[in-house]
């Protein structure tokens, strides 16, 4: 197992330039979340669900069994007051995306519920 702690991972994909792993995972009734696993972590990460739906806490019992300075939290998330469910995208690098040019690189997503495409402006390594 390389991972563990994901409700739902609806789409995943490698970034080309760093082979950082970028993961939509579809939150239960509060959240959605993309998760990035850098590259060269060891197997075992945990991303916190069914303890944590993003940085919220889901189930108390649960998340006081963590070692929350050991989880992966997600490096962006959003309410379903923004988008009902992430499908999750692509690293982009180019320009013709006049909205994600300014940034090192973005990680396309689709709010699907509402057919919503978002970036996620990335200046980070990995």
């Amino acid at each position: 197992m390389y991972a563990k702690g994901l409700r739902n991972p609806w789409r995943f994909s490698f970034d080309r330039g760093t082979g950082a792993l970028w993961i939509g995972d579809v939150g239960q009734s509060r959240r959605e979340e993309i998760d990035r696993l850098r590259p060269g972590r060891p197997p075992g990460a945990n991303l916190g669900w069914n303890a944590y739906e993003g940085t919220l806490t889901y189930d108390s019992a649960a998340a006081a069994k963590l070692d929350k300075d050991r989880l992966v939290w997600p490096v962006e998330q959003y309410s379903h007051d923004v988008g009902e469910s992430v499908t999750g995208g692509y690293v982009y690098r180019g320009a013709a995306i006049p909205a994600c040019a300014a940034s090192t690189s973005s990680a396309i997503s689709s709010a699907g519920a509402c057919g919503r495409r978002t970036a996620l402006a990335h200046r980070g390594s990995g």
